[in-house]
């Protein structure tokens, strides 16, 4: 009848998978990596703090460590120098990436960062030359100087609508850069963010 209420049960909604990411809560297809190291707060979090055992090219970091914490950081140069791994993924709840985390990664070539993320450190993804391509969330609101530095294959790069600025060398020798989108409270940019020193030229004034 008019203004009645009824209550009825319906099925889950399945997961939608895209590239391996369930576009509708985020989860992931694949397994999380086994064998990484981690470092508890004390609190019943912890952050990722090494490779450890695992020898996984696809690194998919747990929401929770084996013992039970909550994970909510990737540490300072956890994955540094980890040559072999070509994808990561990130998953919701980690909220800050440290200070060198992936540095010298030079087979990355993916990378799935979460809504919920809020810091990548200085120097976070530094020289990982073969990445193409980098897609902030809108909850970044920090960004580490040399963050990007000496990317040579990256050519697209979307920024978060939570910056308010880029530090300098964010984008340090990133020669191949053809277009930045995104960052539409971006008010401060450091110096040589964009800096190409082989033409010793911002890379957008070749655009210009």
């Amino acid at each position: 009848a008019c203004g009645s209420i009824e209550i009825r049960q319906i099925a889950a909604i399945d997961h939608v998978f895209i590239e391996g990411v369930c576009y509708l809560c985020g989860e992931f297809s694949l397994s999380p990596s086994v064998g990484l190291e981690f470092t508890s707060n004390g609190d019943g979090t912890c952050y990722v703090s090494g490779m450890g055992t695992c020898r996984d090219t696809v690194v998919v970091i747990p929401t929770v460590s084996p013992k039970g914490d909550t994970v909510t950081a990737i540490g300072d140069q956890a994955f540094a120098v980890c040559t072999s791994i070509k994808t990561v993924m990130i998953p919701r709840g980690i909220t800050s990436i440290g200070y060198n985390a992936f540095f010298l990664c030079t087979s990355l070539t993916r990378v799935i960062l979460p809504d919920t993320l809020t810091h990548v450190g200085q120097g976070a993804f530094q020289n990982c030359e073969a990445l193409p391509l980098i897609t902030l969330p809108d909850s970044v609101t920090s960004l580490g100087a040399y963050a990007f530095y000496a990317c040579y294959s990256m050519s697209f790069v979307s920024l978060s609508k939570g910056l308010t600025a880029i530090p300098e060398y964010a984008f340090y020798d990133c020669d191949g850069l053809v277009s930045v989108t995104g960052g539409s409270n971006v008010s401060s940019i450091g110096g040589y963010t964009f800096y190409d020193p082989d033409r010793k030229c911002d890379v957008f004034e070749l655009f210009q």
